[in-house]
């Protein structure tokens, strides 16, 4: 039922059904299979839990020994408190004030509970969670063999307890080349790459998943995977691409080189009739700049080029642009201007 999809936290937390789930443990049947229909909604759902169980949290009581030991180990760790001061309006005479003792216990406090949160938190998170920053590009080997290699400013979340469960469930924000291993031992068969669009389930291939929120795209280079978007579900053959539109909802299907979609997997680009546009994309997904056209600038031309280019820096891949589109850029922080050559 479309009220039972839950968008949204609140959403969630105010459902009767959800609340005796989590405080009685009832439901649960409804629960797993609501999982298993939506798994890209995983991490809002463990959210929610957190919330509620967050509402009857009580702090265990705590003995005066232990808090003192807490707190030794604490200055221990960030050396002298003695050393540490503080300057209040500060004379040439140099006076200083210290730290008095219940504000040491007050810091160490929130230290402490700190500390413990973050801890607490990522161990009870239904995922292992990897992260690219803008330029990074990271090789990952999942539990069952299988490789991935994360692009720049990406985001890859693969559930925890593959063994229990029914599918080996990945979601991704970013773009990502997946090498799937068919089943291996306690691992389930199906491979899931979920995002918010569609999923990707495969037995075992080799794919590149883009999910960027001004495009997503499948490419498959071997093997057979099926997608399922919201209202249907398609089968990919090798050097096939599925390209859809966050907008419409409406996809392409359409027979692509797959080279040119991989090739960032090893730091190179391959152009085959691409646009100067596109361009402008890697620059901003992959390295975080933005690229600004001056009037008479085609931003639709296209160019080809024989053979792999290394790219290890955004400036490398300015320097290549500039010679094979035929057009000046200047970078100012974070924005590249681009305009017609002179």
């Amino acid at each position: 039922m479309a009220s039972e999809q839950f968008e949204t936290i609140e959403e969630l937390v105010n459902n009767s059904k959800f609340i005796q789930w989590v405080k009685e443990g009832k439901h649960e049947l409804f629960w797993e299979k609501w999982r298993r229909d939506y798994p890209e909604k995983e991490d809002m759902l463990a959210r929610a839990r957190l919330y509620l169980e967050q509402l009857s949290f009580q702090q265990p009581a705590v003995e005066q020994e232990e808090i003192e030991e807490a707190l030794a180990g604490v200055w221990n760790s960030i050396g002298q408190a003695e050393a540490t001061v503080v300057e209040i309006n500060p004379r040439p005479t140099g006076r200083r004030v210290f730290l008095r003792y219940p504000w040491r216990i007050a810091v160490a406090i929130l230290f402490l509970l700190g500390t413990s949160w973050a801890a607490w938190e990522f161990l009870s998170s239904p995922y292992e969670v990897y992260r690219t920053a803008y330029g990074e590009i990271e090789e990952i080997t999942l539990p069952d063999g299988s490789s991935v290699v994360l692009q720049a400013n990406s985001t890859l979340k693969v559930a925890k307890g593959w063994e229990e469960a029914d599918s080996r469930l990945t979601h991704l924000e970013g773009e990502a080349f997946f090498k799937v291993d068919k089943s291996q031992g306690d691992f389930p068969v199906k491979f899931v790459v979920a995002t918010d669009q569609y999923k990707v389930e495969v037995l075992g291939t080799q794919f590149n998943v883009l999910n960027r929120p001004a495009e997503q795209r499948v490419v498959l280079v071997e093997g057979k995977i099926q997608l399922r978007l919201e209202q249907e579900e398609l089968v990919m053959a090798p050097n096939e691409m599925v390209q859809l539109s966050s907008t419409s909802r409406k996809y392409e299907k359409s027979k692509v080189q797959t080279a040119e979609h991989i090739a960032w997997a090893q730091s190179k680009l391959l152009l085959n009739n691409t646009p100067l546009i596109e361009m402008a994309r890697i620059l901003r997904d992959n390295y975080g700049f933005e690229m600004r056209f001056s009037e008479g600038v085609d931003q639709s031309q296209k160019r080809t080029s024989v053979g792999l280019i290394p790219i290890q820096s955004p400036n490398e891949l300015m320097d290549y642009i500039a010679a094979i589109y035929e057009v000046q850029l200047k970078k100012e922080g974070q924005v590249i201007y681009c305009s017609k050559m002179n």
